[in-house]
């Protein structure tokens, strides 16, 4: 991230087999890290969000990093954060 064209990236499962649910939720209630990401990875693909509203990452997030399981649910709680 700090070097010349440099980006920070964050790699994740997109299901928490344990628990089977996933790791993708609608909102967080603190921040999960200190600095703004560039791009977000799972198993299903790739979010490239840096530069983008946070409708646009939500969006971008649920489509290419959240399991299929849960993007329809994903996608009714968008209108609750951001209309």
């Amino acid at each position: 991230m700090h070097s010349n064209d440099g980006h920070a990236i964050v790699a994740l499962r997109s299901w928490h087999d344990k628990t089977g649910s996933s790791t993708v939720v609608p909102s967080l209630t603190a921040p999960a890290t200190s600095f703004q990401h560039s791009i977000i990875v799972s198993e299903h693909g790739t979010a490239e969000i840096f530069g983008a509203s946070d409708l646009e990452q939500a969006t971008s997030i649920i489509e290419h990093v959240a399991d299929p399981r849960v993007r329809d649910s994903l996608r009714s709680a968008l209108p609750l954060f951001y209309l």
